[in-house]
């Protein structure tokens, strides 16, 4: 008797494999058929407590921990266990291995050898499940249909960050039309992703300037010199150099131990010019007469720069070397004509040289030109300090009441020494009117 009912329950299981998804067994072991809803944990072979499911993972495609579907696993084929070269597919990574010219990355493609059936042929899909991690957080999952040639894959969709392990697995599911059933796990397989890759760092290279004035101990009249260079050739992108600057020290020896001024202003084209106007002062360094002095230059961009990838990273440019110590000499004070030291603008008041020529020819009066006592004055100032001269007025004559210093640029700084000269009662002062145009010439 109790024969016979085994027969006739097998009979029933045959007949009756699509309605019960292969799920028929004789007794109430783990593989026997179990709704889903009645096992609420996730189907795990780690015993992991605490998965983390993100936007791409969904619990509910894994089944639960029950095997309600009578199949062997799945046997996983690629990536081969402990494979160690995956390469990362993060945005940065794949930003990097752009600038690096490398060709894009492939994400890894997961492969198992199809389940079989323990009763019957038939076609399943399959659930993957991706984790990431020694906490193994789920990342990824997702459900494929059975492929046709003995295997089913999947391509990983999830961002692989770089040298970080990663787990998987599979199993078979079996849909009847209302219910899934799962089979067994397969075993789990492990992958690593490689280092990311290192972006290209982009050449930059300031070129040292070269100093051109004042050099070889040469002696200077200007005591607040402005220091000439001819810019240096730098590498690089505009973007990634930044806006150069020339800085100069000045020291009382070729030691930076004796440097008294640090001065630097944004490059020019071609060459630059760099007075002695410490960062932060209004006034330029006045030099001392009768000195020695040494100075050298470098250029430098305008601070750190976040033009770089990765992300924005800082990077400092770093700045060129400095310049051989360059020699030179400041005048003597009492020196005049083409040694005189420099002194503009404005330049000193020289009333007094006016009333000594204007009382040596009898100005005003005695029929002397203003024009007369004009061109004496610029003379004698001439033989003082060879900057001296006369101003031609921008419309064309020389002016006749007006003497010019001529400053670094060549422009002539303007000084009236007659008041009301067209009049009958000139005098003679002394009021500089500045830059006001017109041509600097030798009186």
């Amino acid at each position: 008797m109790i024969f016979s009912y085994r027969i006739a329950a097998l009979a029933f299981c045959i007949s009756s494999l699509a309605f019960a998804s292969l799920g028929c067994s004789d007794d109430n072991s783990a593989s026997s058929p179990v709704s889903p809803s009645a096992v609420p944990q996730l189907a795990d072979t780690f015993s992991a407590p605490g998965l983390i499911q993100t936007a791409t993972a969904n619990l509910d495609s894994l089944g639960t921990e029950t095997v309600t579907l009578k199949a062997s696993a799945p046997t996983p084929t690629s990536p081969a266990s402990g494979t160690t070269d995956i390469p990362c597919t993060t945005t940065q990574c794949a930003t990097d291995r752009a600038l690096n010219n490398e060709v894009v990355a492939v994400a890894p493609t997961l492969t198992v050898t199809n389940a079989t059936a323990s009763y019957a042929t038939h076609s399943f899909s399959y659930a993957f499940a991706l984790y990431k991690g020694s906490g193994l957080a789920l990342v990824e999952t997702t459900r494929q249909d059975e492929g046709t040639s003995g295997s089913t894959s999947y391509q990983v969709t999830e961002l692989l960050d770089a040298e970080t392990t990663y787990s998987w697995k599979a199993r078979a599911v079996l849909n009847d039309g209302t219910t899934d059933t799962y089979g067994p796990w397969s075993t789990t397989m492990t992958f690593t992703t490689a280092a990311a890759p290192v972006p290209p760092k982009a050449v930059v290279v300031i070129g040292t300037p070269t100093p051109t004035f004042p050099i070889n101990g040469e002696t200077i009249t200007d005591f607040t010199p402005h220091m000439s260079v001819t810019n240096g050739t730098n590498e690089g992108t505009a973007a990634d150099i930044g806006s150069i600057i020339y800085e100069i020290q000045v020291a009382t020896s070729p030691s930076a131990s004796t440097v008294f001024v640090t001065a630097s202003t944004q490059a020019r084209d071609g060459s630059t010019r760099i007075a002695l106007r410490p960062a932060g002062s209004v006034t330029e360094t006045e030099l001392t007469a009768s000195t020695t002095y040494y100075w050298r230059a470098r250029g430098k961009n305008d601070g750190e720069k976040t033009h770089f990838l990765p992300k924005n990273t800082v990077v400092i440019v770093e700045p060129s070397d400095w310049t051989e110590w360059q020699v030179f000499k400041t005048a003597d004070a009492s020196a005049t004509g083409a040694n005189a030291p420099y002194n503009c603008c404005p330049p000193a008041n020289r009333l007094t040289v006016v009333q000594q020529v204007a009382a040596e020819i009898g100005y005003p009066g005695s029929g002397v030109d203003v024009r007369t006592l004009t061109q004496k004055v610029a003379e004698k100032l001439y033989a003082e300090d060879n900057r001296w001269g006369r101003r031609i007025n921008i419309t064309g004559p020389l002016g006749k009441d007006t003497v010019a210093y001529k400053a670094t640029d060549g422009r002539p700084y303007s000084i009236d020494i007659v008041s009301g000269a067209g009049s009958s009662s000139p005098k003679v002062h002394w009021d500089p009117h500045g830059y006001v145009g017109g041509t600097w010439v030798k009186p």
